[in-house]
């Protein structure tokens, strides 16, 4: 080809770096990365995967303690079957519970770890069923409803299946519960007309911080340009129920969900195969573990959850860095609450293009994996944002 139409020859290729793992380059038994100035005085046995969990403090419990496959991923790609405490998940601290452990003691259960419950969750039993399941009776009016409106087709196998399992053999089922004469039109009729002041208030107690309070919105006027939005008129709403968000996140972490938070953070570290060149770790660090790593292989962090990244663990040493409460005991555990905020538009209906910008709230402190759940109800909607046409010289 001639010269002015000649491509360019491309540059050398730059040498390959020699491989991150090479036992030509010894590396220390320690994570790559780690918080300054914070010391880790718990460790946890490894799991299968190598993985183990490191600690500033002692936890009170294992959250995952007893947890199934069926509590991290989708149930419905497994066949159905009644629930079962069969192949739960190993728990990270059933090698090292005991009298050098530094964790608390099973003793001789690991059930014994979630029972009994801590005060300050509420047990469900506690709560009136007219509360827990209005406008319904009570819990075994509330589930045949509920299946009723999620098979509409009720006729097939898996709508059969499913009344069995979730209605008949779910926990508190009573066929007391539905008196003589009792019919599903009139447990419809009873939702459809359920809407006064009374039920509302039996929905949304004061004591978890709802409040009836009235919103003005700004409307526009046919014709007439006003020179900003406070100029506007007002359009009041009546009746409308609001929360506060830190009433949202209290009755959150007092609910029985709470069991699962890891309240404490910690650090996730796997042990990899590769050769190298272990370096002591010092004495305070395995001071709880009944075995050290193994020789010969690389200890490297791991990143899962919000709960185990360095912000989280900067954050609780601040927290911890700071006086305690004079009338609180010393057991009470001290936590950072982070909260997760999250947005994406919403299609609102099966026609036209009618859409909304909801705005999530998430603890941190609750596994990805469950948050991920719709039946775990971890979202709190705590705004809605619609669409408007926006005009502005400096957006094109």
């Amino acid at each position: 080809l001639p010269a002015h139409i000649r491509p360019p020859t491309p540059p050398p290729r730059p040498p390959t770096p020699p491989p991150a793992d090479s036992e030509e380059e010894p590396r220390a038994d320690e994570p790559d990365v780690e918080p300054a100035a914070l010391v880790f005085t718990i460790r946890t046995e490894p799991n299968a995967f190598g993985v183990y969990r490191e600690y500033t403090r002692r936890p009170q419990h294992d959250p995952e303690e007893m947890k199934t496959f069926k509590d991290f991923i989708d149930p419905a790609a497994f066949p159905e079957a009644a629930p079962s405490t069969e192949g739960c998940m190993p728990s990270a601290f059933q090698a090292v519970r005991g009298s050098n452990s530094g964790l608390p003691p099973s003793q001789g259960s690991a059930t014994s770890l979630r029972s009994p419950s801590p005060s300050c969750f509420p047990s469900p039993s506690a709560i009136p069923d007219q509360q827990l399941y209005a406008p319904m009776w009570n819990v075994s009016e509330f589930r045949l409803l509920q299946w009723q409106y999620n098979h509409p087709n009720s006729s097939s196998n898996r709508a059969v299946n499913a009344l069995v399992r979730d209605v008949f053999q779910a926990e508190g089922f009573s066929v007391s519960h539905f008196p003589p004469g009792f019919t599903i039109e009139g447990a419809q009729a009873r939702m459809e007309s359920w809407d006064t002041q009374d039920d509302l208030t039996t929905l949304f107690p004061t004591e978890y911080g709802w409040q009836n309070a009235r919103v003005l919105i700004r409307i526009p006027k046919e014709g007439v340009k006003f020179i900003s939005e406070e100029h506007a008129p007002q359009y009041p709403v009546d009746d409308v129920l609001i929360r506060d968000l830190l009433d949202i996140f209290v009755a959150t972490y007092e609910s029985s969900a709470a069991r699962d938070f890891h309240w404490i953070p910690h650090r996730m570290l796997c042990r990899t195969r590769s050769p190298i060149i272990r370096a002591s770790l010092p004495e305070e660090s395995v001071q709880s573990s009944t075995s050290t790593p193994q020789q010969g292989r690389r200890v490297r962090r791991v990143y899962t959850e919000f709960y185990n990244s360095d912000e989280m663990l900067e954050a609780d040493a601040d927290l911890q860095a700071r006086p305690r409460h004079p009338d609180d005991p010393p057991d009470l555990e001290y936590a950072v609450g982070p909260i997760l905020l999250w947005s994406d538009s919403t299609h609102l209906a099966s026609f036209g293009t009618a859409s909304l910008w909801p705005v999530y709230a998430y603890t941190g402190l609750q596994s990805k994996y469950t948050r991920g759940q719709p039946t775990s109800f971890s979202a709190q909607h705590i705004a809605y944002i619609p669409s408007v046409c926006f005009h502005s010289p400096w957006v094109p």
